[in-house]
């Protein structure tokens, strides 16, 4: 039940903070981008769409869950 509650709020929690985490990155990697989350964002919906909000939600977790397949993995019994 506990893990469920969990996994559902990080879920939530993650499309909540993805725009500004992606407007965060760009304004520190590419000066003179934008210098408020305010005019960053409309940047980026209207120069890439949604898009341009989820795809760096995706890279994080696929290098997470890769990540975490690499240590569990090896811990875990063989099935075969």
């Amino acid at each position: 039940m506990y893990l469920a509650a969990s996994a559902s709020a990080e879920f939530f929690a993650d499309i909540a903070l993805c725009p500004m985490e992606a407007v965060k990155v760009r304004i520190q990697t590419q000066p003179g981008f934008a210098a408020t989350l305010r005019e960053g964002a409309p940047k980026i919906l209207h120069g890439e769409g949604w898009w341009g909000y989820v795809q760096f939600v995706l890279i994080i977790y696929f290098i997470i869950f890769n990540n975490i397949l690499a240590v569990l993995c090896p811990l875990l019994p063989s099935v075969l």
